[in-house]
């Protein structure tokens, strides 16, 4: 049986992840960024690897889920015509050929990457410059600030490609050559 090159992405994304692990850039184990003001320690350049590891974990666990996703999406476009329970819309969105079940893959991929590595990476970078402007003794506002602001630029962020993938799954005339 021939495999095609879509077999052979995942593999290659995770061996060029660990790659590129080798050349990470050392950091010490202090996690709590008032040690960094109070410690007198410099804070780091915004570390890459939670970019990397926000980005490809939420690129493969919402491209795995994308027939789910895809049955969802038209049971919430079309209630009336998908009315009969779960298994019975994943029976009929299947009978439109192989593929139908993975529309929107493209866009849920490239968007959840994107807004996994937006959320995971500025999260953590954001954490001690926080910290550092607010020169608080605790920990929770700095991380409660930093998880807004990457939460919700994440969020932003996300929106074009979601937009586009809600529209390759509910409207078959939109990018049929895709």
């Amino acid at each position: 049986e021939s495999q095609t090159a879509e077999s052979h992405v995942i593999p290659v994304v995770l061996v060029l992840a660990s790659a590129l692990s080798f050349f990470a850039i050392p950091t010490g184990a202090i996690d709590n960024p008032v040690d960094f003001i109070h410690l007198d320690i410099p804070i780091p350049i915004p570390d890459y690897r939670y970019f990397l590891a926000g980005g490809l974990c939420a690129a493969a666990s919402h491209g795995v889920t994308t027939p789910i996703d895809v049955v969802k999406t038209r049971i919430q476009a079309d209630p009336l015509s998908y009315n009969k329970g779960f298994l019975d819309a994943v029976t009929r969105i299947s009978e439109e050929g192989g593929g139908a079940l993975l529309r929107g893959l493209g866009p849920t991929v490239i968007g959840y990457g994107v807004e996994g590595a937006a959320k995971f990476g500025l999260y953590e970078s954001l954490k001690p410059e926080v910290a550092k402007i607010l020169s608080l003794d605790s920990p929770a506002i700095p991380y409660l600030i930093a998880s807004i602001v990457a939460g919700a630029t994440a969020s932003i962020m996300l929106c074009p490609m979601e937009k586009a993938r809600v529209r390759l799954v509910t409207d078959p005339d939109f990018a049929s050559n895709l």
